[in-house]
Formats: structure tokens, sequence, C-alpha cells
């Protein structure tokens, strides 16, 4: 008994240490297989959408809801309700939104500046870019605010399929192939190469951005045919330090 008991205890503890190390994943691949759980119903979703005290205004609609039995007349009904009600949330949104960037639009605009004079110092870029931001740099940011509102407004209120759970992603064995015969035609050619390089090759070979969109807002984009390894290549050429 005591030699079982002490098989069970290395086993449950080599398992622990194996899940700690990956915690972080599980829990945010827990968190995006979730996420459709918590879809808002196209035929009665636009009874939950408002917050109190505006909500009072969708328990005044079951009675029609309760009456209307067609199920393209309920997801109509759930549309108009949804835009009209959902405007007082993204109203509300919008002005904490804009507050909230224009108190940190200081602190980003002279962080950027910082790190535009680092990048000056250490020749990674021109003293014009560096000038040119410092000179025109909180205009834009003030300008971008429009925008991003703009973006934030045709986002929220879009009524679009966004998830998707049931597509696993894995990385073939071809892809693997295809980096290391890159990586190795650019050893023979040259000695050092940027690693920025390297992980934008990886990146685009294993399709990593339209897999993250894919997961979080559904696949409506067609995933992409071939890998594009040649303008990743071609970015290599001339590179001769680390």
């Amino acid at each position: 008994m005591l030699i079982l008991l002490n098989v069970l205890i290395a086993m449950m503890a080599d398992t622990y240490s194996l899940m700690t190390s990956q915690r972080k994943g599980l829990y945010n691949y827990g968190i995006i297989r979730a996420v459709p759980a918590y879809k808002v119903s196209k035929h009665y979703g636009g009874l939950l959408i408002d917050v109190f005290p505006f909500s009072v205004i969708g328990f005044l609609l079951l009675p029609l809801y309760a009456m209307i039995k067609d199920k393209t007349r309920l997801i109509q009904l759930t549309k108009t309700v949804y835009m009209l009600l959902y405007t007082v949330v993204a109203l509300m949104l919008s002005v904490y939104y804009l507050i909230a960037n224009l108190l940190m639009m200081p602190f980003a605009y002279l962080k950027t500046c910082g790190h535009k004079i680092s990048l000056l110092t250490k020749k990674r870029i021109g003293l014009a870019n560096c000038l040119l931001y410092i000179l025109i740099g909180l205009p834009l940011l003030i300008v971008a605010q429009a925008t991003d509102l703009y973006t934030f407004l045709l986002v929220s209120f879009s009524t679009r399929k966004r998830y998707q759970s049931d597509d696993i992603f894995v990385i073939t064995t071809a892809q693997f192939d295809e980096v290391h015969q890159i990586l190795l035609e650019a050893n023979e050619k040259w000695e050092n190469v940027q690693v920025i390089d390297v992980v934008l090759l990886i990146r685009k070979a294993f399709y990593v951005e339209h897999n993250i969109t894919v997961t979080l807002y559904g696949n409506d984009m067609q995933p992409p045919k071939g890998a594009d390894s040649n303008s990743i290549e071609n970015k290599l050429v001339g590179v001769d330090t680390a």
C-alpha cells in the first residue's frame, strides 16, 4: 500500500509540474472555448442587452415577445430592440472611452517621443523621422480618436456571428519543413539573420494571425492558400547583421 501510495503521489506531482508550466495557455484556451456559451440569442437576446435601470424597457417587452411565435419576426424584433437599447450602453462606453484616451494621450505621446529618441541614438531611425513625430505626433493621436471611436461603434453594433470554437488548429510537418528549408538556404548565403525576420517567417508560414482571428471572431475569412514564404524569404536577402 505504501509503495502504491508513493507511486500515486509521484504521478500526481509529475502531472502537476507539467500542467503548471502550461497553466496560462490552458486557462486562455478554456476561456476561448467558453466564449460561445455566452453568445446572445438571436431570438430573445434583445431583452438582455441593456443595463439597469434601462433594462426595465426589456422587461416591458416580455408580453410582446411571448405573443410572437414566428422565428423570423422574433429575429427582426430582437435586432431592432438591440439597436435601440444598446445605443444607451454604446453612448456611455463611448464617453468613457474618449475621456480615458484623452487622459492617457499626453503620456503616450511622451513615451513614444522617448522611444523615438532612443532609436535615434542607436541610429535605427533617421533624424527626420524623429522630428516629424515630435512635431505632428500629438495631432495624429487626436485625429486617430475619431477613427478609433468609429471602429468601436461599428463593431459594437454588428450582429454577425463572431465566435468559432470548433476549429482546432494544428501545425503540419510540411510547415516545419518549409521554415527549415528557408533557414537552411539563409544559412548557406549569410552568416547572421535578424531574429525579427525569422519571427515574421514563422508567423507567416504557420498562419498565426489568421488562426488567432478565426479563433476569436469566427471563420468568415477564407484560410490563406499556400504559405507565402517567398515574400519572407526575400526579406532575408541582404541581411548581414544579427
